[in-house]
């Protein structure tokens, strides 16, 4: 079970240390190590002030998103997984939403999303680790579950909610003459 209720909350795990592929699948952010590491309870707890952030645990490269912040979510899963698999996580308390991907060489195989009760979108074979899971009558806890199958991580564990993490900023923009040189 859950320690804390995410809230708003999207994370996104790559295996095989996906770190550089995940930031070069990340239009105009940066990650910004001179801020000082975070945690995903000090980003819960930050609210509208927290940030996006990247950090590794158990061979899984781990973005947390706490307000969506990521542009594009749909194309930065698909650019960070080619090569390599892939899981999205979405919780999103205010709508009772939740939802998940799996992924694998940039290509979804999987994907559920379930909002005000009903299944929207149901694509591609239920997995083997779904089997079981009370997504009726506890989606934040079955959601949470599923992720710790698929992904081996525990989000009932103190440790991932105090695992260090680089916030991630906006990457400054080229300036003009930059851009016209290609820079």
């Amino acid at each position: 079970m859950i320690r804390h209720s995410p809230l708003d909350l999207t994370l996104l795990a790559l295996d095989r240390d996906g770190r550089a592929d995940l930031m070069a699948a990340i239009p105009g952010l940066r990650e910004a190590p001179e801020e000082g590491p975070t945690t995903l309870s000090e980003l819960i707890s930050a609210r509208r002030r927290a940030r996006p952030a990247v950090g590794e645990m158990d061979g899984w490269t781990i973005l947390i998103d706490t307000l969506f912040a990521v542009p594009d979510q749909a194309e930065v899963v698909h650019r960070a997984t080619r090569g390599r698999n892939g899981h999205a996580f979405l919780w999103q308390a205010a709508s009772g939403s939740h939802g998940f991907g799996a992924h694998h060489d940039g290509a979804v195989y999987r994907s559920a999303f379930r909002s005000g009760g009903e299944w929207m979108i149901d694509a591609g074979e239920a997995l083997p680790e779904e089997a079981g899971l009370p997504f009726v009558e506890d989606p934040e806890g079955a959601l949470a579950e599923l992720a710790s199958r698929l992904t081996g991580l525990d989000l009932g564990d103190d440790a991932i909610w105090e695992l260090p993490l680089t916030p991630l900023v906006k990457a400054p923009r080229p300036s003009k003459a930059g851009r016209a040189l290609g820079r």
